[in-house]
């Protein structure tokens, strides 16, 4: 069985499958302060942001998506007379994992609890790019074949048939990983990351 899987991750930036999809994770962490106004201030110290995989920067909040896919190898020699082989992909299996990371406060003030409804919507909204682009992982691949044929014999041409379909799929797939990453950085751009959403704190809220 072949098996790969990768990491997409879009950060959030705040005031300062076919496909199967697993249910959405989300983690708080505690943000301290007995106001609002306490409160924007705490999370606008970069010592008390999340640390960002991979990146130096630090947010208030994140989310990421974890697409992969399974298969098998259907391998068919073909009874032409001449040694060749097609091979497909079989048994897909396409996933998403989509996790949340959001901050969490114990006090009650309306203007937080409006911060909070956007902050997961626009998270909620990466969750669901990411996992579209499993869908289009296991359309992909379902539709993936090669054949080729060797002057040794039948089993040289299965393998040669494999190895190719092999390099097609890492290639379907990389292209798709990068699609991914590409629409996580337009939804970003297009919404400064969340903060035309609403996704900073305003402690003046009406």
């Amino acid at each position: 069985m072949r098996v790969r899987h990768i990491l997409a991750a879009a950060p959030l930036l705040l005031g300062a499958c076919g496909n199967k999809q697993d249910a959405e994770k989300i983690y708080y962490y505690e943000v301290k302060g007995e106001t609002c106004e306490d409160v924007k201030q705490w999370i606008s110290n970069p010592e008390h942001m999340l640390n960002y995989p991979g990146e130096s920067k630090a947010y208030v909040g994140y989310a990421t998506t974890f697409i992969g896919y399974e298969c098998d190898f259907q391998v068919i020699p073909q009874n032409t007379g001449s040694n060749c082989c097609t091979t497909k992909p079989d048994n897909i299996d396409t996933y998403c994992k989509a996790t949340t990371y959001l901050p969490q406060w114990d006090g009650n003030d309306k203007c937080w609890d409006r911060l909070m409804d956007r902050l997961k919507a626009h998270e909620q909204r990466h969750a669901s790019i990411g996992c579209s682009y499993a869908g289009r992982l296991e359309n992909a691949l379902s539709v993936l074949e090669s054949t080729a044929c060797s002057a040794e014999s039948i089993i040289d041409a299965c393998i040669n048939a494999t190895d190719e379909l092999d390099k097609k799929i890492d290639e379907i797939f990389s292209g798709i990983i990068h699609e991914l990453r590409s629409a996580h950085s337009a939804y970003d751009a297009e919404t400064s990351h969340g903060k035309t959403q609403g996704t900073v704190l305003d402690c003046n809220c009406e």
